[in-house]
C-alpha cells in the first residue's frame, strides 16, 4: 500500500529532497512521473507515500505499477554540500 523510506540528516535546519518514480512507458516528461518534494527535518525522518498517489501521478494515464523503471531521491540547488543517510527502502 505504501513506499516507505527513512532519512536521518545532522542538519541544523530543514532542507528538501525530490522523490521521483517512473514507468517504463515514461515519455521524459515532466508530468509523465511521480514528483514529490519531501522536507527532511534534523534527525530521523520516515517519509510514507502512498502506491495510488504514485499510481495516479502521471497526467492522463495511470502508472504501471508492475513495470517501474527507476526511482530516484535528490535534491535540487542546495545551498551548500550536503550528507544525508537513505535506508530502509521497501514496500508495506
Amino acid at each position: 500500500r505504501d513506499f516507505v523510506f527513512e532519512v536521518f540528516s545532522e542538519l541544523a535546519s530543514p532542507t528538501e529532497i525530490i522523490l521521483r518514480i517512473d514507468d517504463l512507458q515514461h515519455n521524459q516528461q515532466y508530468t509523465d512521473r511521480f514528483n514529490r518534494p519531501l522536507t527532511v527535518l534534523p534527525g530521523a525522518n520516515t517519509f510514507r507515500v502512498p502506491l495510488t498517489e504514485v499510481r495516479d501521478a502521471p497526467q492522463g494515464r495511470e502508472m504501471d505499477m508492475r513495470h517501474i523503471a527507476k526511482f530516484m531521491v535528490f535534491t535540487v540547488d542546495p545551498p551548500a554540500p550536503l550528507s544525508l543517510l537513505l535506508n530502509g527502502f521497501r514496500l508495506e
